[in-house]
C-alpha cells in the first residue's frame, strides 16, 4: 500500500477516534471507535510491511522491481516502434535461452512485450548444438549456431534479437554480415559497438537496422532513479536508439 494512502487512512481513523471519544456516552459511536482502531492496526501493519516486507519483499524492493520492469519495457517499446515505422516485412523474434526459452519467466515476458508492440511475428530460438560441458564454457550461441539459424530462416526479412550475439571479432564470422541480402537485424543490445557499427551503413547493406545502447554520461545516482510511469520518458533516462543516422557518434 502506498505510504501516502496509509497516512491518509491513519489520519482519518485518528479523527474518527477523537469524535467517538467525545461522544462516548452515545452508543451509536461505539462501532465507529472499533472501526477506527481496526483501521489504525491495518495501517500500522501495512507500514511495517512496506519497511521490512511482511508479505515478501519490502516496498523499496518492490518499487525497484517495478522500475526495472518499466525500463525493460521502455527499451522494447522504442525498438519495436522504430522497426514498425520501417515496414520491414516478415519479422522473427529470437528469444534468449535457445530452445528452452519458454522455461524462463523473464524471457517469456520479453517475448510477450515484443509481440505487444510489434504485432504479428513468429518466435524462433537459436538451437544450441553443443554438449553441456561446452555450454558451461560458453552459454551463448556460437557463430556456427547463429549461421545455422539464419540459413534455416531465409524467408524472414527482419530478426528482433533478444539473444546475445557473439562478442568481439567472433561476430565477424556471422554469414548475415558477409552479404547484402534482404535480411536485417534489430538488436535489443548493441553489444560491442566497435565491431557492430560498420554494419549500420548503406555500404554494408544496413544489416543492422536499429539497436539499443546505454545513454552515455550517466552517473551512479542516475541509475538509482526509479523509472517514471511514462515509458518514453523512462527510455530517455537510460537509453538511446542507434540507427545509421547517429551510429558514428557511438563510442
Amino acid at each position: 500500500m502506498p505510504t501516502w494512502l496509509i497516512v491518509i487512512l491513519a489520519i482519518a481513523a485518528g479523527i474518527g477516534m477523537a469524535v467517538a471519544a467525545k461522544k462516548k456516552e452515545d452508543p451509536k459511536f461505539k462501532p465507529l471507535a472499533a472501526v477506527c482502531v481496526l483501521v489504525l492496526l491495518v495501517c500500522a501493519f501495512m507500514h511495517i510491511d512496506n519497511q521490512i516486507g511482511v508479505f515478501g519483499e519490502s516496498k523499496e524492493v518492490r518499487d525497484q522491481q517495478s522500475s526495472a520492469a518499466r525500463f525493460s519495457e521502455a527499451r522494447i517499446k522504442a525498438l519495436c516502434e522504430y522497426v514498425k515505422s520501417k515496414n520491414p516485412g516478415t519479422i522473427v523474434i529470437i528469444p534468449s535461452g535457445g530452445t528452452n526459452y519458454a522455461k524462463n519467466e523473464y524471457t517469456m515476458k520479453q517475448v510477450e512485450l515484443v509481440k505487444k508492440y510489434i504485432g504479428n511475428a513468429e518466435v524462433k530460438p537459436v538451437e544450441y548444438t553443443r554438449t553441456e560441458e561446452e555450454m558451461a564454457m560458453n552459454p551463448m550461441p556460437t557463430a556456427k549456431e547463429w549461421n545455422s539459424f539464419f540459413k534455416a530462416n531465409p524467408d524472414a526479412n527482419l530478426f528482433i534479437v533478444l539473444e546475445q550475439l557473439p562478442m568481439g571479432q567472433e561476430i565477424l564470422r556471422l554469414d548475415i554480415f558477409k552479404k547484402k541480402g534482404k535480411q536485417k537485424l534489430a538488436l535489443m543490445d548493441m553489444g560491442d559497438p566497435m565491431f557492430v557499427k560498420p554494419f549500420f551503413s548503406d555500404k554494408a547493406g544496413n544489416v543492422v537496422l536499429v539497436s539499443i545502447n546505454g545513454k552515455p554520461g550517466l552517473k551512479q545516482e542516475d541509475y538509482e532513479k526509479l523509472a517514471p510511469s511514462d515509458l518514453d520518458e523512462a527510455f530517455k533516462m537510460r537509453y538511446e536508439l542507434v540507427t545509421k543516422d547517429n551510429v558514428d557518434s557511438i563510442k
